[in-house]
């Protein structure tokens, strides 16, 4: 059997049983491009076909990289592998990553390596660069979804974020599962009695070959890709904060000619394949397509039995209208490689290589003769066929390269042997008289004005050479921008730094548009539309957003101070660090928005929906969050002294040690299973709100007004509640077990079956309290 390629695609070719007894032969090609910023590029060289590879080349930790040696795949399916970056460049808690892989869409939140504070997560160690690996996902043993994983995760789904150690969210992960873990073990069949006498040694008749497929079900697709998919990447990049490219349509096709033993060509087939893999590489900067097909044998033996050669080539079809070629014209189009090839090694008969006692002549001439063997070879190609696509030309480039490599041709050395013949310096041109004398000695009698022709033209050669053209002048962006948005196109590409500051914008497109350190100063940006763009440290201050579209954008380290944000939709957005101060969020939706370390002093986020949100280390001191809803948000170690959150929904938020909220105003709401722990909450006031099951574990609640509020089931446990009004409050079998409850008021308070053990009641009050059932251990 004979590999004959027309490609610079790597590809391989084994057999298997597919359909037992008859063997199939199975077909692998495999296409590497580059992420550049423009676009896709070849790899070069192309990286090979291979197996699974594991983290640190240890079989004992997770699959980093698939195995393109599936026998089959019934769907199709996609990875994101390698490492995390933030986009910013420098050290992170924690950042944002999403990818984008035709219909595929998933993106999570990465943080930093973390130790549990009592049952709470501590905060994040800064990080550069995080592995996406499972054992930085959640699990560990006994967890059937990741066996390898970690109680407390560096990678965690939006939405599913770990809070307490009772948290068990689904493993997140974009990256190859194990071939030995539940999830595929259960695919492969029954091996029984009844397989040993029926099946054996073949695959059970119950196996099912989604056992292939090594991805989460949600990077898996109904049918397979097309090849011309749209992916985008944030922070998976080496050194792109985020981009987005398409695939080109470079379409690989195999052949295979039949040899009969007879002496005439044998019958030429197409083996059919499917693009069922892609994978993109974090780390390299690629992506990686894998095109597969099989074709059953008229034997058993696992071999290229009857098989004269396989054909591997591919076509571009990414202009509009394209055709693939008919089996005739690849049939030729092999031809004319077997010939090219057969042209190659010709020119190279009698072309010995140089021995290594050769002196440097001998070397450089033997060089020659080999750099021009290549050039033979190159040309004889070169008139079988030529293509102007630039990714064609790539192609047939990388695989002469391959070919004359193969061949023992260093073309580089070669034409560095030839430079060695080169005068080093410039030589001087002849005088007059000079020219004149050689021209008679080599027997011609040149004419007065052939002589004034031959000089002008000595003299010109000897002159220096014009200066090379000036740069293009760069861009005008800003006008760019105008133009567009005039025009109402919207803008698309790199347009980092632009001014647009105080220009009329509204309803400007800029979707995926990055747009770092843009300067959109008291620029008018109502209803635009923003969703994805990369708008790291841009200037926004006292900008007009209001009804801006702004889903997934970086904002980190953005300036929105005093910026008009009313209805703005801002869901999974990236606010981290970003200085809102005196900025109106009012009615914004902020869902899943990641606002960690940002800076809302006096802020108003009035009906904000913000739920799922991150406020971790924000700085909210005065921001006002009247009616707004906060459900399942975060604010961990918030500074917020004065903060309001009046008639606001705060179902199941979560203030966690470190918050400062002195003074602030929770009236009215409703906090049913909210978490408080450790918070320093001295005199808030949280009159009327419902607390059902709020945990107050730890906290600081001196001097705070709690009277009139219900508070069922709700804990204390070594809270800190001196002089704290609970007058009114229903505390119905809530516990204060260990707290400081000195001069405390519960009058008229519902305490039935309330726990007080070990609790400290100096002074407390409790005229006209139920403690029916309740357990005292304290002073009063």
């Amino acid at each position: 059997m004979e590999l004959v390629r027309d490609t610079p695609f790597e590809h391989g070719v084994l057999f298997w049983p597919v359909q037992p007894p008859l063997a199939s032969m199975l077909v692998v090609v495999k296409a590497t491009y580059v992420i550049q910023r423009d676009g896709l590029a070849l790899a070069t060289p192309q990286p090979p076909t291979s197996g699974e590879r594991y983290w640190d080349d240890d079989p004992e930790r997770s699959v980093r990289t698939p195995s393109d040696f599936a026998i089959l795949k019934p769907r199709g399916e996609c990875f994101v592998v390698g490492h995390c970056r933030p986009l910013t460049g420098r050290p992170e808690t924690q950042t944002a990553a999403a990818f984008r892989i035709g219909a595929v869409e998933k993106s999570f939140a990465v943080l930093g390596d973390r130790t549990w504070d009592r049952d709470r997560p501590g905060r994040p160690i800064p990080f550069t660069e995080m592995p996406l690996s499972w054992e930085r996902a959640f699990g560990g043993p006994g967890n059937d979804a990741n066996p390898v994983g970690t109680s407390l995760p560096n990678i965690e789904a939006e939405g599913q974020r770990i809070t307490d150690k009772g948290s068990r969210p689904a493993p997140t992960g974009s990256f190859p599962i194990g071939m030995t873990w539940p999830a595929r073990a259960a695919l492969t069949g029954t091996y029984d009695e009844r397989w040993r006498a029926t099946r054996f040694p073949w695959l059970p008749d119950d196996f099912r070959f989604a056992y292939f497929n090594e991805a989460p079900l949600d990077q898996q697709i109904e049918g397979f890709w097309r090849g011309d998919e749209t992916i985008m990447v944030k922070n998976l990049h080496p050194s792109l904060p985020r981009a987005e490219v398409r695939l080109p349509r470079l379409l690989p096709r195999v052949f295979v000619e039949h040899d009969d033993g007879s002496p005439t060509p044998g019958v030429f087939e197409e083996v059919s394949l499917v693009l069922d893999t892609i994978t993109v590489d974090a780390d390299e900067g690629t992506v990686a397509c894998v095109w597969r097909g099989r074709r059953t044998m008229a034997t058993e033996e696992l071999g290229p039995v009857g098989l004269g050669r396989i054909f591997t080539m591919h076509e571009d079809l990414s202009a509009e209208g394209a055709r693939a070629a008919s089996l005739e014209a690849c049939r030729a189009r092999m031809d004319v490689k077997l010939a090219a090839q057969a042209a190659a090694l010709e020119a190279m008969k009698g072309v010995a290589p140089p021995a290594p006692e050769d002196d440097g002549a001998t070397v450089a001439d033997a060089q020659a003769a080999q750099l021009a063997a290549a050039r033979a070879a190159a040309q004889s190609l070169a008139d079988a066929k030529a293509k102007t696509q630039t990714l064609d030309v790539q192609a047939k480039i990388a695989d002469l390269k391959q070919q004359l490599a193969a061949a023992g041709i260093d073309t580089d050395a070669a034409m560095a042997a030839n430079d060695e013949h080169l005068p080093s310096e410039p030589m001087e041109p002849p005088t007059r008289e000079e020219l004149i004398a050689k021209l008679e000695a080599g027997g011609m009698q040149p004419r007065e004005r052939d002589i004034d022709g031959l000089m002008a033209t000595l003299e010109a050669m000897q002159a220096p050479p014009e200066p090379p053209p000036a740069p293009p002048p760069a861009p005008d962006l800003r006008a760019i921008v105008i133009e567009h948005h005039r025009a109402g196109r919207p803008i698309a590409g790199d347009f980092s730094g632009v001014n647009l500051a105080s220009l009329d914008l509204r309803g400007l497109d800029a979707r995926d548009a990055i747009l770092m350190d843009a300067n959109f100063r008291g620029a008018s940006l109502v209803g635009a539309k923003l969703d994805g763009a990369t708008l790291i440290r841009a200037d926004f201050f006292r900008t007009n957003l209001t009804r801006a579209s702004l889903r997934g954008a970086d904002l980190s380290d953005a300036v929105l101070e005093e910026a008009q944000l009313g209805g703005a939709k801002l869901e999974r957005a990236d606010l981290s660090r970003a200085e809102l101060q005196g900025a109106v969020l009012d009615d914004a939706d902020l869902g899943n928005a990641d606002l960690t370390d940002a800076s809302l002093e006096g802020a108003s986020l009035a009906g904000a929906r913000c739920r799922a949100a991150v406020f971790n280390g924000a700085k909210l001191a005065g921001a006002r969050f009247v009616g707004a809803s906060l459900v399942e948000t975060r604010l961990y170690g918030v500074s917020a002294p004065g903060l309001e959150l009046d008639r606001a929904d705060l179902t199941k938020l979560r203030v966690g040690r470190g918050a400062d909220l002195r003074g602030a105003k929770i009236r009215d709401a409703k906090a049913v299973d909210s978490h408080w722990r450790d918070a320093t909450l001295v005199g808030a006031a949280f009159g009327g709100t419902n607390l059902t099951r709020a945990d107050f574990t730890r906290a600081d609640l001196e001097r705070a007004h709690l009277a009139a509020c219900r508070l069922r089931g709700a804990v204390f446990q070594e809270g800190k509640l001196i002089e704290a009004m609970l007058a009114g409050a229903d505390v119905y079998e809530g516990s204060f077990a260990g707290a400081d409850l000195s001069r405390a008021d519960l009058s008229r308070a519902n305490l039935y079956r309330a726990s007080f053990f070990k609790a400290r009641g100096e002074g407390v009050r409790t005229e006209g309290a139920n403690v029916d059932g309740t357990y005292w251990e304290a002073k009063r």
